[in-house]
């Protein structure tokens, strides 16, 4: 895949026209970014799942790596010229365009095992996500919520570890379909410590929670504890974390979920969950959410295959 770097700044397709000579790298899966002074940039996948970036001028030997994040730009140094850089837009989209050539990382089959295993908790999982009838391989693909899990712990076993596996299985043990309507979702901030950034107190109040109500919350000891606005429920969830393998001594990890009240009537009232489960649960199902978006971001074709 071949792009160019305009004078404006942005990078443009170049279909049909073959890679110049040159390049560390000329496997068919590569990106490749033409830059001013033949310099080019170069991404290639590692391992079928991880990304390589590195630039240089085209038919020299020595190349050197460069780190690519998304949405920050990023500069290339030049001896004896101006430097050339890359927008944050422009990285992003080289990025998605190596993305959409590799495979999804994580194991399909172990992530397919523990979500069968998890749904034993639930004899009715069929009846509850509308797949009656369907084996799990298949309800995949008439499920989205399914599919959500799915690849929340495909990426839980892959960098989550072993406590947001455990809240994911939480949510689908105790409310595995509360969250369907996604425009009607919880939303979460979370904190290192137990301090929130003035930002996060300024997006509630948007919200509809007053000052008074968060400066409560915010020195409240109880664990859980809520307050409530015009649309819904706070629940602040304070946690311990921590894992063996890091060596790390616990952290203390402060959540806020904001929770529609329709979602909270259902899950209070119908489903009769407490305070820490509602918060473990809505926790899990936005583990989830955020596991199947970083992992969506490989391509497609295999995501929809092996979900």
């Amino acid at each position: 895949m071949l792009f160019e770097l305009l004078s404006n700044g942005e990078i443009v397709s170049l279909p049909g026209i073959h890679v110049p000579p040159g390049l560390p790298s000329t496997s068919e899966g590569d990106v490749v970014l033409l830059l001013p002074f033949r310099r080019a940039l170069v991404g290639r996948s590692l391992f079928g799942s991880f990304e390589k970036w590195q630039w240089g001028k085209i038919g020299h030997l020595e190349w050197e790596e460069i780190p690519l994040y998304d949405g920050r730009p990023v500069a290339i140094p030049l001896p004896g010229f101006n430097e050339i850089t890359l927008s944050g837009e422009a990285v992003t989209a080289l990025r998605s365009a190596l993305a959409s050539r590799m495979e999804p990382p994580g194991d399909a089959v172990s992530s397919l095992v523990v979500l069968e295993e998890s749904l034993k908790a639930l004899p009715s999982w069929r009846e509850e996500f509308g797949v009656i009838d369907r084996r799990l391989s298949e309800a995949l693909s008439a499920s989205s919520t399914l599919r959500t899990a799915f690849w929340g712990i495909r990426f839980a076993l892959l960098w989550g570890g072993r406590e947001m596996l455990q809240r994911i299985r939480t949510w689908l043990r105790l409310c595995p379909s509360a969250f369907e309507d996604r425009g009607n979702a919880p939303k979460q901030w979370l904190s290192l410590g137990g301090t929130f950034d003035p930002n996060v107190f300024a997006e509630l109040e948007t919200l509809g929670y007053s000052g008074h109500s968060l400066r409560r919350l915010d020195l409240e000891e109880s664990n859980p504890a809520v307050i409530r606005g015009p649309e819904g429920i706070l629940l602040q969830v304070w946690l311990e974390s921590s894992d063996p393998r890091s060596g790390l001594s616990e952290l203390s990890i402060r959540s806020w979920i904001a929770i529609p009240s329709s979602t909270w009537e259902d899950l209070r009232g119908r489903r009769n969950l407490s305070l820490r489960e509602i918060g473990l649960a809505c926790w899990g199902f936005l583990d989830a959410v955020e596991g199947e978006k970083v992992l969506s971001a490989w391509n497609r074709a295999a995501h929809q295959k092996q979900s």
